[in-house]
């Protein structure tokens, strides 16, 4: 075997044991999915009521509401595919949409909402 032919198998495979190992959890993702969808939902109930300081929320309202309705209801309503490396996350709420995220190297990265 050549030298380049080894180092090119080493590579991949520390490669792949720093993405299996930085694989996000479930729990990243309910995290990261409730806050996308609280900043959404934010602009949205905000535009409505026309009453929002600032066009914000009050930290109170949204942390109750993420914490009581959104986090429950995304992880009812969300399916997970491990590939070992990276992990894909389909969560369809009824009312708020789907979303479609990537989970790798510890990050995540919505592709598709709708």
């Amino acid at each position: 075997m050549s030298a380049k032919f080894v180092t090119g198998g080493i590579t991949l495979a520390v490669l792949a044991v720093v993405m299996g190992v930085t694989n996000p959890k479930p729990s990243a993702y309910n995290e990261y999915a409730s806050m996308k969808m609280m900043n959404k939902g934010e602009k949205f109930i905000c535009e409505k009521i026309k009453g929002c300081p600032q066009g914000k929320l009050p930290e109170m309202v949204k942390d109750t509401a993420k914490n009581t309705v959104l986090k429950p209801t995304i992880s009812a309503t969300t399916k997970r595919q491990n590939l070992i490396f990276l992990s894909v996350y389909t969560t369809d709420t009824p009312g708020i949409g789907t979303m479609k995220t990537v989970g790798l190297l510890g990050n995540f990265v919505t592709y598709s909402e709708s």
